[in-house]
């Protein structure tokens, strides 16, 4: 499947928005080889720095494999739990949906080459995304944590701020945690807005250029070695 055959939209900016639905076909071969959000939790550390090599090696390997490798299986099963945590937090971002925010499939920046993103809901001003949110259905017991510790949960902290390494024109981003049993706070929104991480983010970019880095090298070796072996 050629990409560029997939729908899209290119921002001013060089970013680009595909138009598909997430969890199709479409979709998961845009992701190939691609370091996303929901992962980005096993490459980076709490404070945006890239965890051991030793550590995401693994992890390397995978996406390495999925651009050198033909038929590589990149699909998931959808579970039940998925699938009602999906429906779930569309009913979460209709406020949203009603301030002109929108759902996209993927957005990619040629600038960082081995990363994507999925964002649950975005506002583009300006032929520019400005504002992306990021949605949580989480069980009861741990809307409730979210909402007592006023923080971004750690396991989810570089996948709410790669956005604003991604898109270049974002000011803002939202998490939202979203319990329908909860009747005092079903909703509870947590804002983040760039200059309030800054050292956070130099961090996280930092690491994203080192990986991209890492990731060219293990392409290289696997090329030259295979070229060895031919000769």
């Amino acid at each position: 499947m050629n990409t560029l055959e997939i729908p899209h939209r290119t921002m001013d900016n060089g970013v680009v928005i595909w138009d598909v639905e997430q969890g199709s076909t479409e979709w998961f071969k845009l992701r190939e080889g691609l370091i996303t959000g929901s992962i980005s939790k096993d490459f980076f550390n709490l404070n945006g720095t890239l965890k051991k090599q030793s550590v995401i090696n693994s992890h390397i390997a995978k996406r390495v494999a999925e651009i050198i490798v033909d038929n590589v299986d990149t699909s998931s099963v959808q579970t039940f739990d998925m699938e009602q945590g999906s429906l779930m937090e569309e009913e979460a971002g209709l406020d949203f949906r009603d301030k002109g925010f929108e759902s996209v499939g993927f957005i990619t920046n040629p600038s960082y080459r081995y990363f994507g993103y999925s964002p649950d809901l975005i506002k583009i001003t300006d032929n520019e995304i400005k504002h992306s949110v990021e949605i949580k259905c989480p069980l009861s017991h741990t809307h409730i944590s979210y909402i007592y510790d006023g923080a971004i949960p750690n396991i989810y902290k570089p996948q709410v701020m790669m956005p604003f390494i991604l898109f270049p024109d974002l000011d803002t981003v939202t998490f939202r945690s979203y319990d329908p049993n909860n009747t005092m706070i079903p909703k509870f929104d947590l804002v983040k807005i760039m200059e309030d991480e800054r050292s956070y983010l130099n961090n996280l970019e930092r690491s994203m250029v080192d990986i991209s880095d890492i990731i060219d090298d293990y392409i290289k070796k696997i090329k030259n070695m295979a070229q060895c072996l031919i000769c």
